[in-house]
């Protein structure tokens, strides 16, 4: 296996159980200010995290454009070898793991924006509620 498909396919789980985890439902609001603190901490306090990140998106679009440019290169009809059938197969499972690894990249900044807005907003009515 090649070690830039095993990166990227670390990368998908991490961010498939990332995802899971934020969007579980939280039993109350201060558990899920201490998941998004981590969330939101982790990135911003790491630049490392956040180049290597940054450069494994970029390596998974460009494996993304590779997958997609062998898909279309071949003309899906006239596959007649198991062989072609296979290199059309692989390439095809390429694109989808890279696609959903770029699909979860966007989702997941996007989950931990409205959570953290979801999150801010209880807080204000939790205020405004003690308040009255």
């Amino acid at each position: 296996m090649d070690p830039g498909w095993l990166l990227l396919f670390i990368l998908l789980v991490t961010e498939a159980v990332s995802l899971s985890i934020l969007i579980l439902p939280m039993p109350n609001n201060t558990i899920r200010g201490f998941v998004i603190d981590f969330f939101s901490k982790t990135w911003a306090g790491s630049n490392i995290l956040r180049y290597l990140t940054f450069f494994l998106l970029l390596l998974n679009v460009v494996y993304f454009a590779s997958s997609m440019s062998s898909i279309y290169s071949v003309e899906a009809f006239d596959l007649q070898t198991c062989e072609a059938k296979l290199d059309y197969f692989r390439h095809e499972r390429n694109s989808y793991i890279t696609g959903f690894g770029i699909f979860l990249f966007v989702v997941l900044q996007r989950i931990v924006m409205i959570q953290t807005q979801l999150h801010d907003t209880r807080d204000q009515v939790k205020a405004i509620s003690k308040n009255k």
